[in-house]
Order: C-alpha cells, then sequence, then structure tokens
C-alpha cells in the first residue's frame, strides 16, 4: 500500500517533533525535508520507506486525537547567528 502526505502534513508532523513530543531520528527528519524539497523542485511525490510512511501517519493521528496546534516560529539573522523569535510579527 502506497501512502503520500502533503507538505503541510510533512510540516505538521516536523513541527510536532520540534515543538511537541520528539519522536523521529535524524535521518527520518532528512528523509521527510527531502520528500518535501522533491515535490517543490519536481511537482512529484517521492515515496518515504514503508515504515518511515507508517510513522508518519501515526504521528499525525497522535496530532489529531490530542489536538496539538502548531508552533509558528520566525527566525532571524543577529550578529551572525540564527535567533528564535517567538511572538514577533
Amino acid at each position: 500500500m502506497k501512502t503520500t502526505f502533503n507538505n503541510e502534513q510533512y510540516r505538521q508532523v516536523l513541527n510536532y517533533d520540534s515543538y511537541g513530543r520528539r519522536c523521529l531520528k535524524f535521518m527520518e527528519r532528512i528523509a521527510i525535508h527531502s520528500a518535501i524539497s522533491h515535490r517543490l523542485t519536481y511537482e512529484r511525490n517521492k515515496e518515504l520507506s514503508p515504515e518511515l510512511a507508517m510513522k508518519v501517519l501515526q504521528i499525525l493521528r497522535e496530532i489529531q486525537d490530542n489536538g496539538y496546534q502548531e508552533k509558528e516560529v520566525r527566525i532571524k539573522e543577529q550578529n551572525g547567528e540564527l535567533i528564535e523569535i517567538n511572538n514577533e510579527i
């Protein structure tokens, strides 16, 4: 069974992993970023491994079940370093 996700779903999973519950390994995050990039560049889906696709599906269900609200994050450069800005528009 092939499971495809859109970039919004991938972004939700990455956000949840960063600011909700750590649930992805480094290489899994890289694979998701690669899938996003592939879709933006080639306008085609890049298939995840079956194991990672199942994990993404489970995380999306967890997000929905828990009512997780994504954290909006803004980054700016200050003195050559990237700084996360909260509550600034």
